[in-house]
């Protein structure tokens, strides 16, 4: 729909000084340049970059934030850690991303598993969708991730509804 690279940054320039993260697909970094995005990152004060579709193995030292989902064995687990920045993105579900019922069975388990093999703070996202599903999730990891609930809720409700809906997260969360 027209949205930019430029956009974002312009987007986040006005949320200052809340940290803020971009998630991106890969290719229009590319198209952007890598070198050139990830400096105007720095400069730009932006948390962290958060590219599901780039392996760590190719991100050559960049400070990415990387995604470690239950299929993960204990070596790639051990690598996600090492080229992390910040933090690891825990992906909750086997599967797409998207509102769900429920939170897996496994869930308390992976993560568990994951902070076995890593020092690094452990957030968790994909499929959360609720109040009650964040505080569930909050009882095991480091920090909730919630997205396709907030969209969903945007494209009905628009930022009014947003903004009703984050609320009710934060007060699930203390």
């Amino acid at each position: 729909n027209g949205f930019t690279l430029d956009h974002g940054f312009s987007m986040a320039a006005k949320l200052r000084p809340t940290p803020t993260l971009f998630m991106s697909y890969l290719n229009p970094l590319l198209a952007a340049g890598l070198d050139r995005f990830f400096a105007r990152v720095k400069r730009e004060g932006i948390s962290g970059v958060v590219v599901p579709d780039l392996p760590p193995e190719e991100a050559d030292g960049r400070r990415v934030i990387f995604l470690c989902s239950p299929t993960c064995g204990t070596e790639r687990i051990r690598l996600i850690d090492r080229r992390s920045h910040d933090f690891i993105y825990l992906v909750s579900i086997r599967g797409v991303t998207g509102a769900r019922a429920g939170l897996p069975a496994d869930l308390g388990s992976f993560i568990r598993r994951v902070r076995r093999l890593s020092n690094k703070m452990l957030c968790v996202g994909f499929g959360i969708s609720t109040p009650a599903q964040a505080a569930q999730v909050a009882k095991l990891a480091d920090g909730v991730i919630v997205g396709s609930a907030i969209l969903r809720i945007a494209a009905t409700s628009g930022p009014r509804g947003v903004e009703r809906f984050v609320k009710s997260l934060r007060r699930a969360l203390d």
